[in-house]
Formats: C-alpha cells, sequence, structure tokens
C-alpha cells in the first residue's frame, strides 16, 4: 500500500536499498601464487589475482610483485590476465636459464606484457607493452605506417606464440607470435603476425633488442609458424615476397616480356 507522504516513502525506498545491498553477496577475486624455474629455491615470484566469487583476496584482477614490504599487494599490472583453467597465464621465456631475471609473457586486458622478477610498477622500462611506447609494431614496407595498432586478444585462442630456443651465450631470444584479429575488414587480411627479439641484459632495465617487426596479416597456426622460422633467425614473410614479386612484374623489360 502506497503511502499518502511522499517523504515516507522516500524513506522506504532507502531503507530498502540497504536492505538489499547488505544481503547481497559481495564479489571478491581469487589469487595464485606463481613460481618459475630456478627462482631461488622455489619461491614465489607473483602474484596472479583473477575474478570470481571467492572470497580470497580484496585486491583488484591482475599481477602482482612482493614489494618492498614483502606484502603481495603492489600491482605491477592491472587487469584481466587470460589463462586456461588451472593456469596462471604467464609464461616463462627460455632466456632466463641464461640471465636468472625470470623473464615472462602474459596477456592482460588483451595486451602482450613482458617483465621479469625485478620489474618494478614505478619503473617503465622494466617491462615492456608489445604495441605501446618503444615496442611499437613497424611495417617495413611501409614506413608511414609505423606504430600499427594491434588487435585486442579476446581469448588464449587467438594468440600463438613461437619462442626460438636458446642455447650457448645468446644475446637475446626471438619471439614469433601471431594474433586474430576479430574486427578486420578484409576478407585476406585476418591477423597479424610479428617478430621481435627480448634482449639479454643483466641490469634491472628491459629493451627489444630489435623493433616488432610485422611479418604479415595472418593468423597463423603453431605448425604455420614452425614453418615461418628457419631456426636461424631468419623469417619467412608473405608481405616481402609478394612485395618483391610486385617489385618485379613492374620492372619495364619483365613487363615487356609478360605482356
Amino acid at each position: 500500500m502506497k503511502s499518502s507522504c511522499p517523504q515516507i516513502d522516500k524513506l522506504r525506498s532507502v531503507i530498502l536499498l540497504y536492505i538489499f545491498l547488505i544481503s547481497s553477496p559481495s564479489l571478491a577475486n581469487i589469487f595464485e601464487m606463481v613460481t618459475a624455474a630456478g627462482n631461488r629455491g622455489g619461491d614465489a615470484v607473483w602474484k596472479v589475482v583473477k575474478k570470481s566469487d571467492k572470497n580470497e583476496t580484496d585486491l583488484d584482477p591482475g599481477i602482482y610483485v612482493r614489494g618492498k614490504n614483502q606484502t603481495w599487494d603492489q600491482a605491477l599490472i592491472k587487469g584481466h590476465v587470460l589463462g586456461r583453467e588451472n593456469s596462471s597465464g604467464i609464461l616463462q621465456l627460455g632466456l632466463t636459464k641464461f640471465t636468472n631475471k625470470l623473464e615472462a609473457l602474459a596477456v592482460v586486458d588483451g595486451l602482450i606484457y613482458i617483465f621479469h622478477a625485478e620489474s618494478d610498477p614505478d619503473d617503465p622500462s622494466s617491462f615492456i607493452v608489445i604495441g605501446q611506447n618503444k615496442a611499437q609494431l613497424i611495417d617495413p614496407l611501409r614506413k608511414y605506417m609505423n606504430g600499427i595498432k594491434i588487435p585486442r586478444i579476446q581469448s588464449l585462442d587467438d594468440i600463438n606464440i613461437l619462442m626460438q630456443a636458446v642455447d650457448g651465450k645468446p644475446v637475446g631470444q626471438d619471439l614469433l607470435i601471431s594474433i586474430k584479429d576479430h574486427d578486420s575488414n578484409y576478407l585476406d587480411m585476418h591477423g597479424m603476425t610479428f617478430v621481435t627479439r627480448v634482449s639479454n641484459s643483466s641490469d634491472s632495465s628491459f629493451s627489444l633488442q630489435s623493433p616488432v617487426y610485422l611479418l604479415d596479416y595472418q593468423f597463423h597456426s603453431s605448425e604455420e609458424l614452425e614453418l615461418l622460422n628457419n631456426k636461424k633467425g631468419c623469417y619467412f614473410s608473405k608481405n616481402y615476397i609478394e612485395s618483391l614479386f610486385d617489385q618485379f612484374k613492374s620492372n619495364p623489360i619483365v613487363k615487356f616480356w609478360l605482356d
């Protein structure tokens, strides 16, 4: 029954809203402590927090580091960490066998981050975001297209990564990465494949030894990525081959014979 007094109706609405809020289950998150091979005897290196209705932590989703106060509440990267069931979503690079820095890769909020055990949230030079700042995607054939926007990764089914094996005294580790593009308006362009090299650095700074070079606008399977890699630091690029063929056809002598 509705009251004839507006003030009473307003008070009733406020009380009902308060009861609803305090009786609703609060959303919290779960966390996982991540270790890595050769990490000082198995100590945790990162804390990965993911969305959940389980009340394990009040921290926002993201990747956290121990921090100076050893409290594990300092966020290195905030956002949704892509990972399969029973997986933290952090992929360790083989380069760490030689550097002991525990270089790793993760997809957070659709972006590829590369970091290591000493990465500092307050030091942007200690981690890398592929496609941004010092790691922009470059098309060597089209210099005016440098800084190409990389599609956001929606699931781990949208990305394949081939890490070049490292041995001896490596100067870095090559990463061959292929991403699916769900928003492409071109039938023959359904992704992006690119390559870069993570440097072998001994200090806390982190950098790429080579730019992020675009190979083609395709999404390749893991098997196809193996075929693009000749195991010697060289990679097959459909874009380059087609460009060379176009230049060859445009040669006046060749054009004469083709006609």
